[in-house]
């Protein structure tokens, strides 16, 4: 449906919800790549359908949390605030089990998104994965060539940043592909 069809839908009325238009009207932005002049228009065209929407919401706050809770639970453990072992063991298990609430989050968001949603997202995790592991794999070997040598922890938060670096573009790619 496109964004004309949409607009003639809703102001003649047929007896739609007001969500079935909003819900139309987000279809014809990601088919259409007219996603109005809005910022609202943008964001509900990008994130498809409106259970798509309440997903990703659910999936960027686990991401949120489990980001600030990293951040803590390395100045914490590094500064050497907490002192016995206990307290050591949770704070470095409270980002890994949000994490998991995380993966739980997107694997939901994926598993109801809109199926043009849902290729666009896998096509972007697929870029995402093989640059992480094109980096991984091709980093030792220029190590070997006379390339900075990086400690193990820097190189997998190198390789998480090429990831999401990658991530971003397949995204970006995949999404005017299906405009």
């Amino acid at each position: 449906m496109s964004a004309d069809e949409v607009r003639a839908v809703y102001e003649a009325g047929f007896g739609r919800s007001d969500e079935d238009l909003v819900e139309a009207g987000c279809q014809a932005c990601l088919t259409s790549g007219s996603s109005g002049t809005t910022l609202r228009g943008t964001l509900m065209g990008w994130l498809g359908t409106q259970r798509d929407r309440r997903n990703k919401i659910a999936q960027i706050r686990w991401s949120v949390a489990f980001s600030v809770s990293l951040v803590a639970s390395t100045v914490l453990l590094r500064t050497g605030v907490a002192g016995s072992a206990p307290l050591k063991w949770a704070i470095a298990v409270l980002p890994i089990a949000l994490w998991v609430c995380w993966l739980s989050a997107y694997m939901r968001f994926l598993r109801e998104a809109d199926e043009l949603v849902r290729r666009i997202h896998l096509e972007a995790i697929v870029v995402g994965f093989w640059t992480g592991t094109g980096f991984g794999i091709g980093y030792p070997l220029l190590e070997h060539a006379g390339l900075l040598a990086l400690n193990p922890s820097m190189a997998i938060a190198i390789m998480v940043a090429v990831m999401l670096l990658g991530y971003a573009v397949g995204r970006s790619r995949a999404g005017k592909r299906y405009r």
